[in-house]
């Protein structure tokens, strides 16, 4: 058997002169889409799920203090567009009587999240985390929102 070929990325340079005076030049350079920077500090959870729903952010985790049940932590994190130095609100702070929640989906246009856990699909409003509804399944593993 052969292995794929192996390609490298070098930066490409590419001169056109369309008249003897001007020189065109295109360097093909890295582009950087995203750039990381510290969004909570000192976050005392274990954090196991993440959601957004827009600028609210949901963390699903334990506290060290928490032997059973879960925690679920709100946060309003301004858009890139605001300023760097905007402040991230903690919006709220709830605790949930699931022992163990495996999936933490949102469905942004309605401002829901699911939340599923202990075999029990929450349906929870995003602004104030109040669960609408809870619906009972049996030997349900994971979810689409799709």
């Amino acid at each position: 058997m052969s292995s794929p070929a192996r390609t490298t990325r070098a930066a490409t340079f590419t001169a056109v002169s369309s008249s003897p005076n001007i020189t065109i030049t295109d360097v093909q350079d890295d582009f950087q889409a995203f750039q990381m920077r510290p969004v909570i500090r000192d976050f005392k959870l274990s954090a196991e799920l993440f959601a957004s729903n827009g600028d609210i952010v949901l963390i699903c985790g334990k506290s060290n203090q928490e032997r059973q049940g879960m925690l679920l932590v709100s946060y309003e994190i301004p858009s890139a567009t605001a300023s760097l130095s905007a402040p991230i609100r903690l919006l709220k702070v709830i605790r949930l009587t699931k022992r163990s929640v495996t999936q933490l989906e949102t469905i942004p246009i309605l401002k829901l999240a699911l939340l599923l856990g202990d075999g029990i699909v929450s349906l929870l409003d995003i602004d104030s985390l109040v669960e609408i509804t809870a619906v009972p399944t049996t030997n349900i593993t994971l979810f689409s929102t799709w």
